[in-house]
């Protein structure tokens, strides 16, 4: 594999890999070990990308204020509010390499000490977001999540036989950007 990235304005090139916004092309065939290669390096990027850019919003709100507020009117700002809370809330020494952003997410509210201790718990144990999340409430001292539906049942809300099916024992824990996953669809 080689070291030498190419960037061009229509995308990158990384060895036989061409790197475009809708994809990316395959020249020629690369040997086993340059696809395993390129693969680590992306699934290193895909668990660091929001980190990254929340840095950079960042950095960009103190430096270039004005400007910057001007620039970001022009994007959907929603995510990278988000993305910049984060990577400002959990400070790169506390950040994990080998936990996703979401585990980020789940410990921004805390205090540095409780992130620190809960992303390396989380490291060792395996756990999920959501079991992290978990955690994070109970370091809070935050109630059990209420229980908006048990069981299985479809919900009729009009006379056009529109229905809700909602999945057993959907509930929420009140983080920022949580959903519920409802299937709609219509009667015989």
């Amino acid at each position: 594999m080689t070291d030498t990235i190419i960037v061009r304005e229509s995308g990158a090139l990384v060895g036989k890999f061409e790197f475009h916004r809708k994809g990316l092309v395959v020249n020629g065939s690369p040997s086993f070990e340059e696809w395993a290669e390129v693969y680590k390096t992306l699934e290193t990027m895909a668990g660091a990308i929001q980190l990254w850019m929340g840095d950079l919003l960042n950095y960009g709100e103190q430096a270039y204020g004005e400007k910057y507020s001007q620039f970001l009117e022009q994007r959907a700002y929603g995510t990278l509010a988000t993305w910049a809370w984060v990577a400002r809330k959990v400070e790169f020494s506390t950040r994990s390499e080998l936990l996703p952003f979401e585990h980020h997410r789940r410990v921004a509210s805390l205090p540095p000490p409780e992130q620190e201790r809960l992303l390396r718990e989380a490291e060792k144990k395996g756990w999920s977001s959501s079991r992290l999340g978990e955690e994070v409430r109970i370091a809070k001292g935050d109630p059990p999540p209420r229980r908006l539906y048990e069981g299985e049942g479809v919900l009729q809300f009009d006379d056009d036989g529109w229905a809700v099916r909602l999945p057993a024992n959907v509930d929420m824990d009140g983080m920022p950007g949580d959903t519920v996953t409802v299937v709609v669809k219509t009667r015989p």
